[in-house]
């Protein structure tokens, strides 16, 4: 049965959602560029937890999607690709050591992205009334798991930053 919603509020919605799969692949591309060369184990152990749930986040958002009958968009993806692509180029050079101003890049994409998936969910709770078939998901949960994971995230920027900004390593002279 579809929804009620007007059809411009379909193709906003659509759109909307897309946007946010694309976005996604951003940060499914940091964190595994972070869970595989972070010198840190811990970090390393972090990025790649936080990458699974990522993943389940993508996954629960493309079957919000489908439920409301719309489609993923593959030129979104692609956009959304493209410029992921880009943004790892120019953080393989800056490097992704503890006091590079790569990592702290990386780290700050990321607090960007969740505090957007953050953001989201919280939106997505307020008009699910409108949409019978998102009946059942607890975007409150949800919206508080990307809040824990910004702040976790928060810290380890905070960290990169006074190592990439106030550090004077001898390559650096």
């Amino acid at each position: 049965m579809p929804h009620a919603l007007p059809p411009f509020m379909d193709s906003n919605l659509e759109r909307y959602l897309n946007d946010h799969l694309a976005g996604s692949l951003a940060a499914i591309d940091v964190l595994t560029l972070l869970s595989d060369k972070s010198e840190i184990s811990s970090d390393r152990e972090f990025y790649s937890e936080l990458l699974a749930k990522v993943k389940q986040d993508r996954e629960l958002l493309e079957s919000l999607l489908e439920k409301t009958g719309e489609d993923r968009s593959a030129l979104r993806e692609a956009a959304g690709g493209i410029t992921s692509k880009a943004s790892m180029l120019k953080l393989r050079w800056e490097g992704l050591s503890p006091e590079s101003l790569g990592l702290l890049e990386a780290i700050e994409m990321l607090a960007l992205g969740i505090e957007g998936k953050r953001r989201l969910w919280l939106l997505l709770g307020t008009i699910a009334t409108f949409i019978p078939e998102w009946q059942g998901t607890d975007f409150e949960a949800l919206e508080a798991d990307a809040k824990t994971q910004g702040d976790a995230v928060e810290q380890r920027r905070i960290v990169a930053g006074k190592s990439a900004l106030l550090m004077r390593p001898a390559a650096r002279h």
